[in-house]
């Protein structure tokens, strides 16, 4: 009797509802079609980022252990000592073995030091680039290098060795470097004289010596900002 009433119903132009069993089926085939238009992100790529930080950590293990196959030739108790320093007799017994390197191997440094050229040749391209970038700051350039001196973003080997390829006039550079370097300068020199006095690490740096860095620094690049929004406002 059901058969034949949804039989007369479809006959009669009447919208036959769903059975039970349709719905879920529906649903399904809903699922499956979306899956299906959402595009999945290639295994490939996964397997590429992991091979690349696999061989990114091999050749750096690979480089420190060239590093220290041709580390010279120290006695026991030297090799002992070179580790990382977990306090303040490690850093002095380290800082001891280095020097007696340096007086060793003074030829072999002084020779790495003038081949800084090379390094030239195979940058001329960026420098280029941060010539570029010093010609749109020229005005304000005396102030970025006093920041950067003071700061620790940049070593002060880099800067020495890319000012001159960069284009950075001598009388600035001069000029920054020895208003940027002589704050730094005067914590090392306090840290360094009272080097042999300390029972602790924390004692060589305060937190004062830290402030004003960090205020001279501040103050360095405070023109530059104030000018800028000046030369906005003006516009």
């Amino acid at each position: 009797m059901a058969k034949k009433r949804r039989d007369r119903q479809s006959a009669g132009g009447a919208v036959v509802a769903p059975s039970v069993h349709e719905e879920p089926l529906r649903e399904k085939l809903e699922e499956e079609s979306l899956t299906k238009d959402t595009p999945r992100a290639p295994v490939g790529s996964a397997r590429m980022s992991l091979l690349i930080l696999l061989s990114i950590f091999t050749c750096s293990a690979s480089v420190m252990y060239l590093v220290y196959s041709y580390f010279p030739e120290l006695n026991d108790d030297e090799m002992e000592k070179i580790k990382i320093p977990k306090d303040m007799d490690d850093a002095k017994a380290l800082g001891v073995v280095l020097s007696k390197y340096k007086d060793t191997y003074y030829t072999q440094v002084l020779m790495a030091y003038f081949t800084t050229p090379v390094v030239y040749r195979y940058l001329s391209e960026r420098a280029q680039k941060w010539s570029q970038q010093v010609d749109k700051h020229r005005k304000h350039l005396i102030n970025y290098i006093i920041f950067l001196r003071i700061t620790p973003f940049l070593p002060n080997w880099f800067i020495n060795i890319t000012s001159p390829v960069i284009n950075v006039p001598l009388g600035v550079f001069f000029l920054g470097t020895f208003l940027g370097v002589a704050p730094p300068s005067f914590v090392a020199i306090n840290a360094g004289t009272t080097l042999y006095k300390l029972t602790t690490a924390g004692e060589a740096v305060s937190w004062n010596s830290l402030g004003v860095l960090a205020v001279l620094a501040v103050l360095s690049i405070l023109p530059v900002c104030f000018q800028k929004k000046l030369q906005e406002k003006l516009e």
